[in-house]
Order: C-alpha cells, then structure tokens, then sequence
C-alpha cells in the first residue's frame, strides 16, 4: 500500500528541480559528464499487526507504512522465520512503535548518466541477504523540465536484481534522482526490507 510521497516532492521542487518525460532504450554512457552513484543498506522494519482485508492481508509496519500481500504471499510469509517470529510477538502484545528495525537486508543502489542528447540512463537493483517474494519500487527523477517516476516492481527474484531504463526528451542540466521511501521488498525468510533512498544525479546534455 503506497503512501503520499508530497513531502520529498516538495522538498526537491524547493531545490529548483522540475520534470522529465520517459522513454525506453539503451545506450552506452558519457565518460564525460560526471555521475555520482550511491550504494545503501535496505533495512528490516518490524510487524506491529496484521489485518485481513478481501482477499488481501495488511501489514501494519514500525516505520508507519503498510504492505499488501495476497492469500499466496502471506501465507508463504507466516510460515517463514521472520514471519512466524513476528506472528507471535503479535499474539504475546507485539512490540513498542519505537523498535523499528532489527538489522539490514543488504544493498540496493541507483545509477544515472548521461546517454545521450537529452537522453538519461537509470540502472538501478540490490544485492539483498536472501531471496525476493514481493516487491514495489519506485525511482523519482527530477531535471529541469519537471518530475517523473518511474515504477519497477518484481514478483521474484533470487536477491541479485537489476533493471536499465533510458528517459528521453529530459531537459539539459542536471538531473537527479532517488529511491522512493516507499520501496520495499519482502524476502523468503519473512523479513520486510525498507530502501534508505540511495540517489544519483547527472548532467543532461
């Protein structure tokens, strides 16, 4: 379940970063243009209760944001360490709001460069602890002309995942972009991995 993402929207609008219009393709970057990657922990995030709705159970999380899972996926997830663990401290009175997390999934990371006239390159992806369930990720990007978001959600992967997307028609000048702080990833063993918004930017052409 995504949660309104307007405080960092304005937060980069007050930068002076505005919008992009996406494409697909790829090519090959601009050794010129100087990029910046950057490499971060995903972190655990703990259950605090668990809500059926239709034929969706609801995950109410430590860090104030909630998840979805189908019938399927939640029932792998109640049968697995960290869900059976969090299943029971529910039942014993669950934990205090405070306790957020409980350790690192691993690393995720975010790439852009220059490929091109008006043309921007996104690699982005993890290399989590164990495999993936579930997944939602969103990577907001900000140039000139105003924002886009892009969307790459995954239904499994074994916990080495990475996707390359090319956005043409940006504006020149520098563009920057982060992780959404509503990605997460749900992984076998039961934990539920929050990003801590890895970001890159790059010169436009």
């Amino acid at each position: 379940m995504r949660f309104t993402k307007a405080i960092a929207a304005v937060a980069m609008l007050s930068a002076g970063l505005v919008a992009s219009i996406p494409g697909a393709a790829s090519a090959a970057p601009d050794d010129s243009v100087p990029v910046r990657k950057i490499e971060r922990q995903m972190q655990t995030v703990q259950v605090l209760s668990v809500t059926e709705s239709g034929d969706q159970y609801v995950l109410s999380l430590a860090n104030g944001r909630e998840i979805s899972l189908s019938a399927k996926d939640y029932a792998r997830w109640s049968k697995s360490t960290y869900g059976a663990e969090a299943l029971a401290r529910i039942a014993n009175g669950g934990i205090s709001t405070n306790n957020q997390t409980v350790g690192n999934c691993g690393m995720e990371y975010l790439y852009l460069y220059s490929a091109g006239h008006r043309e921007l390159r996104v690699d982005t992806g993890w290399r989590l602890v164990n495999s993936v369930i579930v997944s939602q990720i969103w990577v907001d990007i900000y140039d000139n002309g105003g924002h886009t978001e892009r969307y790459y959600g995954t239904s499994w992967d074994d916990g080495a995942w990475d996707v390359s997307e090319t956005l043409r028609n940006m504006t020149s000048g520098i563009a920057r972009g982060w992780v959404d702080p509503a990605s997460y990833a749900t992984l076998v063993d039961g934990r539920i991995c929050y990003t801590l918004m890895p970001s890159s930017e790059a010169m436009i052409r």
